[in-house]
Formats: structure tokens, sequence, C-alpha cells
């Protein structure tokens, strides 16, 4: 085979597997002159869609819905319109190629799934969200949403145990939502969320990653996942210091004086009293004998010195009540300069609090 051949073979294939612009117009025009071929427009189309130009395919898209919606088949209607409005321009394309019964058909189709499909345009940060302070953050964080219908609308936080941060319901055009600016927010570098839309039996979801990014000057050493804050250079002084010392305490044991010295004293002092009111009483009488006498002198010899060894122990107890004990004793020191520096570091931190900002952005919205 010659070279002309070889080229002539490539050029019909070529224009073989190329589809034609307008072929598919002829043949969905031609299934829609007979009666109940929704079922080939749909093998048709979804056949051929892929070689439909991009210009042309929302018009596709759109019959293809109509021909599942004529056909009872929910399901694969909803699928398409998904399809449809996630991924294309939804204006009013021409159906000029079609009878004018079919075109109003279609555009009355087309309408009502307008008003009622829970579509997003645009999502975006509300500018007084896009900047704030780290260390004064405002009570809520705020989104602005442009919705192509009305529909019911949740937020969750994937990231923190699907935690739902509103749930509320859109007016079809611009809306603006807020809620709780969470501690999670500020100190995230990403946060992945998930929106639920619903609209009827309809539901969609999208998810996206709000990204944070950390601005201070670079004076500051700053770490936003814990909030902690310090100047470079500089550190916070000890202020105080404990000096210890030991020191000699002298007490009266009042528990030893009672139990011991007490009892040996009264015993002491009894005896002496009884040995002076009775024994020498008797020992002085001139009426006694000398055999009495010489008994009761003994006696009172002998409760003398009992009283005296008694009374004697007794006080030994008395000094052995007065003791003495070793105590530390704490004192604590306070460093006047350290304790200036420290004063003047936290202002310096507190202003330096002011400069510490954090900026908000959307990125990887997708539709599930």
């Amino acid at each position: 085979m010659n070279k002309k051949s070889v080229l002539a073979a490539a050029v019909i294939m070529l224009l073989f597997l190329l589809p034609l612009e307008g072929d598919w117009k002829k043949d969905i025009k031609a299934y829609f002159h007979k009666v109940h071929e929704y079922e080939n427009i749909v093998r048709y189309l979804e056949t051929h869609l892929e070689g439909i130009p991009k210009s042309e395919k929302p018009q596709a898209i759109i019959i293809l819905c109509y021909a599942y919606s004529e056909m009872g088949d929910i399901v694969d209607e909803e699928k398409w319109v998904a399809e449809l409005f996630e991924n294309y321009p939804v204006d009013d394309p021409d159906f000029m190629f079609l009878s004018r019964k079919e075109q109003v058909e279609i555009y009355e189709y087309l309408q009502q799934w307008k008003r009622r499909y829970p579509g997003i345009k645009e999502i975006t940060i509300h500018k007084q969200s896009q900047r704030i302070r780290y260390f004064t953050p405002p009570e809520k964080f705020y989104m602005n949403i442009l919705a192509s219908a009305p529909c019911e609308m949740t937020i969750i936080n994937i990231d923190n145990q699907r935690e739902i941060l509103y749930s509320g319901y859109l007016t079809q055009g611009p809306n603006t939502i807020g809620f709780p600016f969470t501690h999670q927010l500020k100190n995230q570098n990403e946060t992945l969320l998930e929106m639920v839309l619903k609209s009827g039996s309809i539901e969609r979801k999208k998810s996206m990653v709000l990204a944070a990014a950390y601005h201070y000057p670079q004076t500051i050493k700053f770490e936003p996942w814990e909030g902690k804050i310090a100047i470079m250079g500089k550190e916070f002084k000890q202020e105080t210091s404990e000096e210890t010392r030991q020191e000699t305490r002298r007490y009266f044991d009042k528990k030893h004086f009672m139990k011991k010295a007490v009892p040996h004293l009264a015993i002491g002092i009894g005896l002496y009293l009884l040995d002076s009111l009775v024994v020498r009483h008797a020992l002085n009488r001139e009426s006694s004998g000398p055999g009495t006498k010489a008994l009761m002198n003994g006696i009172d010899k002998t409760a003398t010195v009992c009283a005296i060894g008694i009374s004697l122990k007794g006080m030994i107890h008395v000094f052995r009540s007065l003791k003495k004990e070793k105590k530390e004793i704490s004192k604590t020191i306070t460093y006047p300069d350290a304790v200036q520096h420290n004063k003047n570091l936290r202002k310096e931190i507190q202003k330096a609090k002011e400069h510490i900002f954090v900026t908000y952005r959307l990125k990887e919205v997708k539709s599930e």
C-alpha cells in the first residue's frame, strides 16, 4: 500500500470517529417525530454524549432528563439532573431544532427544575470573616451563598465528630449565613466541612475545606494550635525564691506535765499535809505515852522522806515538761527588678496580640 492510500484511509477513519456537529440534533428530532420513542432517545444520548460538543451538552442532557421523566424513571432522571446543574451552565438553551410543542414542553420542564433543584452557584467567605484578630475573634463566622433555588441547608464539621454548625433555609439568590466561631476553626490550619442541600426528595452534598493562614510580626514566636505567644529574644525572669533556715523553739509540754508531774506533786503534798496535821499533832499531845510517841516519830520521819522523794520526782517532771524543738522557717524573697521586667514583658505581649491575624479562604469545593 502506497503512502497516498495510507493517508486516505487515516483521513476516512478520523472522519468516521469524529462526530459531526449537529448530527445528534437531527437524530433526536427524528425520534421525537415518532410516538413513545423515549427509550431510544435515552439509549442514543447516553451512547453518543461523549462525542457531542461541550457547548451543546447542556441541551443534550436536558433532553435526556426529560426523556427519563416521561418514562417515569425518577432515579436516573435525578442523576442526570444533578450532572447538569453541578457541571454545566444552565441558562435557557436553544431547542429550535425541535417542534414548537416540544420546545415548550422541554422549556417548562427545565424551569420546574430550576425552581426546585438545590444548587449553589457560588460560595464565598463574608468580608468581615475573611480576616479576624486571633485573640479577639467574633462570635460568628459568616459565609455568602448564592442559591439557584430555595432549599434546606446543613453545614457539618467533619473534623469535629460531624458537629452541626448550621441548619437553616436558603432562599433563591444571595444569602448570608452565620455559625458559631469555634476554637477549632481558629486553631486548625484546615477544617473539612460538608454542606447538605435538600429540596423535597432531592439531597445533594458538597465538601469544602476551610483553610486558615496566620499573620504576625517577625519579632513574635507564635503557635496557633496552642495559642501561645512569645517575644523573640525575651523570656520571663524568676520573681521570687524561697530561703529556709532552722530555728529553735521552746515550749511547755502540758500533756506531760499533767500526766507525770501533777500526780507526783499531789501525792507529795498530800503526804506532807497528812504528816503535819495528823502525825505531828498526835506526837505533840502530852497524853501520849513513850511507846506511842516512838511510833508516831517513826511514821513522821517516813512520811517526811516519802513526801520529799515523791515531790522531787514531780519537780523533775516539771522540768522535763519544758521542752525545745528545731523547726525550719521558710521565707519568700522577691526580686524587684525581675518583677518590673516581667510586667513590661506582659505589656509587650498584650500589645503584640493586637497584630496577630487569621485569614480564611475556601478551597476544594466538590460535589459528592
